[in-house]
């Protein structure tokens, strides 16, 4: 989610695509497989988000790793099917978008079992975890830093993205534990967004400043350069000052991790 956190970084482009690699699961999803879908369902992903994913939207990562096997074939699959490889199964806009965030967190996950349980923040390699880590997906590859910045934010252009793609940290928007589906993403995405700006982790008024998560701060180019102004559009019932002045919360790092 919060991969315009690794900007800085970027700086050592040159370096990061030498010591690129690619993580792929192991499964046994197939070509004839592929042809054989008529429609692109979630069966895998939504038995690991309402059976591994709390109402905090922590997730058992142990639990998690001990049968991957669920998680490990919806990668594997992702790897095959997607807008580009099978536009016959996203024929709509909100298809596509519901299969992007779907993908960016499951893969998301999947990096962070895949390190499990030595990991305790994405951050302790950010390079790697958000840029130098590759994944197959819709017949190429990606990172996540590329899956955010170069497919979801330039095509959908949409800001609510931001309070749906996690990033397996607290600092993010909690995950849902449930898929999002085509047929009601837009009304999810409203939800989480309603929910985002309703957590005063992530927004509030202290000592009479206006007190903003870094997520404002790091996409000003989908928010615009008064954030204030977009909150109170999207939420009126929030009390906050007329002001275009307000200070970043301390991002929390920590792994969403329900056993930590």
């Amino acid at each position: 989610m919060q991969t315009s956190a690794v900007l800085p970084f970027l700086l050592l482009s040159a370096i990061a695509a030498s010591c690129a690699t690619t993580q792929v699961a192991q499964s046994d999803v197939s070509d004839a497989d592929v042809k054989a879908l008529t429609a692109f369902d979630y069966p895998d992903w939504t038995s690991i988000t309402t059976t591994l994913v709390n109402d905090q939207g922590k997730v058992d990562y142990a639990k998690l790793k001990a049968g991957r096997g669920q998680l490990d074939h919806f990668v594997a699959t992702l790897a095959l099917v997607g807008p580009k490889t099978r536009p016959d199964l996203f024929a709509t806009k909100e298809s596509q978008l519901a299969y992007y965030i779907n993908a960016y967190n499951a893969l998301t996950m999947f990096n962070v079992i895949n390190r499990y349980p030595a990991i305790k923040s994405v951050t302790e390699d950010q390079l790697s975890f958000f840029v130098t880590t590759k994944f197959k997906l819709d017949g190429g590859e990606t990172s996540l830093y590329d899956l955010e910045n170069k497919i979801v934010r330039p095509t959908f252009k949409d800001p609510r993205v931001h309070f749906a793609l996690n990033c397996a940290s607290g600092g993010c928007p909690r995950l849902p534990n449930e898929p999002f589906l085509a047929g009601t993403v837009q009304a999810q995405l409203d939800r989480e967004r309603n929910e985002f700006l309703h957590e005063t982790r992530n927004v509030a008024v202290e000592g009479g400043k206006v007190v903003l998560s870094n997520i404002f701060d790091w996409y000003k180019a989908d928010f615009g350069d008064d954030p204030i102004a977009w909150i109170h559009a999207q939420a009126p019932d929030l009390s906050l000052p007329e002001t275009k002045s307000y200070e970043i919360r301390p991002y929390d790092w920590a792994l969403n991790d329900q056993n930590r």
